[in-house]
C-alpha cells in the first residue's frame, strides 16, 4: 500500500464520547477536518491564504464507513490516503487508525469545492490546482 500524502494523530478526548463510551460517530468528522486544515499548513498554503485570495473550500459530501469503534483515551492516526482532483471538485480519501487498540476504525471520503468571494461555485484554481497536483 502507498504511503499516506499527510498523517496526523490525535488523542481522544472524554467529551467527545457518547453514553455507551464510544468515540461519538460525529466527531470523525472533526478529525477529517482538523487532518485537511494541517495538511495544508503543512504544505505552505493554510486556508487563510485561501481566503486572503478570495476562495473557500465547501464540503459538498462525506460518507464515513465505521469499522470498529474507539474510546476515551484513544491514539488514532488520521491519514490521508489520495486525493482526487477532476478540475472542479477534490476527493479526500481517508482512513483513521486505532493506534492504541491496533486495528482500523474507519474509512472516509470527504468531496470538496471552491467558491469564490462571492459564494459563487468556481473551477479549483489553478495555483491551488498546480500546489495538489504535486500530492496526487
Amino acid at each position: 500500500m502507498k504511503s499516506p500524502i499527510y498523517s496526523h494523530k490525535i488523542k481522544t478526548r472524554y467529551a467527545e464520547t457518547d453514553k455507551m463510551g464510544f468515540i461519538h460517530h460525529s466527531v470523525y468528522l472533526i478529525y477529517l477536518e482538523e487532518a485537511r486544515t494541517l495538511f495544508w499548513e503543512s504544505i505552505g498554503y493554510p486556508y487563510y491564504k485561501m481566503e486572503e485570495e478570495g476562495y473557500f473550500v465547501v464540503v459538498l459530501s462525506a460518507n464515513l464507513e465505521y469499522k470498529k469503534p474507539s474510546f476515551y483515551g484513544d491514539i488514532l492516526r488520521i491519514d490521508i490516503l489520495k486525493i482526487e482532483n477532476n478540475g472542479i471538485t477534490f476527493d479526500y480519501h481517508y482512513s483513521i487508525y486505532n493506534e492504541t487498540k491496533n486495528y482500523l476504525s474507519v474509512f472516509a471520503k470527504t468531496r470538496h469545492a471552491f467558491l469564490n468571494s462571492e459564494k459563487k461555485l468556481i473551477r479549483i484554481p489553478k495555483n491551488i490546482n498546480e500546489i495538489v497536483e504535486k500530492f496526487i
